[in-house]
């Protein structure tokens, strides 16, 4: 299964400054998620020998290709360090809950899957 989130994410960050350098904020966040699958299905019937030898009798083949828009709730949180002049370090956390777990079909099978996700993440910026 090849699958693809794409996300758009709106929230508003409050944040608070415990030294010169250093904040910590928060982030309630909604997203519009639009999930693209391409799935995959084979299915084999098969008999084994008295010796051991196994014998391909059908086999089944299915390919989906499906999309899904589903919303997302969650939160985030970290700090944010001044390192000199416009430059900062990022670090966060956070968790997006996702509203409902999208399910494909392929075949005589429903796919389900579970996008909600715990998230961390750095990075260096730089404030214009």
């Amino acid at each position: 299964a090849d699958v693809n989130n794409t996300a758009l994410r709106l929230g508003v960050a409050g944040s608070w400054k415990a030294s010169e350098r250093l904040s910590v904020f928060a982030q309630p966040l909604i997203s519009l998620n639009y999930v693209q699958a391409e799935l995959e299905r084979c299915e084999q019937l098969t008999a084994t020998g008295g010796d051991g030898t196994v014998t391909l009798l059908r086999e089944w083949r299915d390919r989906a290709s499906e999309n899904e828009w589903i919303l997302g709730l969650g939160v985030r949180g970290g700090v944010n360090t001044r390192l000199g002049g416009p430059w900062f370090v990022e670090c966060s956390a956070g968790y997006e809950w996702m509203t409902k777990k999208p399910e494909f079909d392929i075949g005589p099978s429903t796919v389900t899957m579970d996008l909600s996700a715990f998230e961390l993440s750095a990075g260096l910026g730089c404030s214009l």
